[in-house]
């Protein structure tokens, strides 16, 4: 008998192949008739037996680990500190930092730098927000600002990033507060001096005058 070739048997044939195994004729004479194996029929069979039906079933991926009610409360974890790292959700919920990478991206959560801002405490937000009430109307045109102006350097927390959505940039615990060392420099930051008389202006310019005196410039 020559080996026969493999052959791709489709769905119609696989049924009228169980169909003759259900009417009573034996594995190997079902595949002697379509020229297959007796393991193809075979398989075909148990196949049918198992899932109810001719067709080839594929896999639709492993099952999820975490029910919805798991996934909000892996949520409600990561929004009350959002700055934590995908391991560190996956420790807590014991799955994988691929799963909690997963779950939050679906979510419509991402990666991102958090944006920086100054340390400040209650009073100083409050001296903040009255300064800016009492020179809503000032005539910036009568101020004179500096290009430099002394602050404290210190640790610098530019690279933290957190896990929100697109509308969270400024939520308070997506923020990054700089802290403020011992260390002492110079910025581009401006300080200015308000114009009030021309009392002012002369004073200014003496000033100026005496200090360009102390420094190693050339005319």
């Amino acid at each position: 008998m020559s080996p026969r070739s493999h052959v791709l048997v489709s769905p119609t044939k696989k049924g009228e192949m169980y169909g003759k195994y259900q009417s009573g004729m034996s594995m190997k004479a079902v595949a002697d008739e379509f020229g297959c194996s007796k393991s193809t029929v075979q398989g075909i069979i148990e196949h049918r037996k198992r899932t109810g039906t001719v067709r080839p079933t594929y896999n639709e991926g492993n099952k999820h680990i975490l029910n919805p009610q798991a996934e909000q409360r892996m949520i409600r974890h990561d929004r009350a500190s959002p700055k934590q790292i995908a391991d560190q959700i996956a420790d807590y919920m014991k799955v994988s930092a691929s799963t909690v990478r997963r779950i939050l991206k679906k979510n419509g959560y991402f990666r991102a730098r958090c944006r920086c801002k100054p340390i400040l405490s209650a009073k100083n937000v409050k001296d903040r927000l009255a300064w800016a009430d009492a020179n809503e109307n000032q005539d910036w045109t009568r101020v004179i600002f500096t290009d430099e102006s002394a602050f404290e350097l210190g640790d610098d927390h530019a690279h933290e990033s957190c896990w929100r959505l697109p509308h969270e940039e400024y939520n308070e615990n997506c923020l990054s507060p700089k802290k403020r060392g011992a260390r002492s420099s110079m910025s581009g930051e401006p300080s200015y001096l308000a114009i009030s008389s021309p009392s002012c202006v002369s004073l200014l310019d003496q000033r100026i005058k005496k200090v360009a005196k102390k420094l190693p410039l050339k005319r």
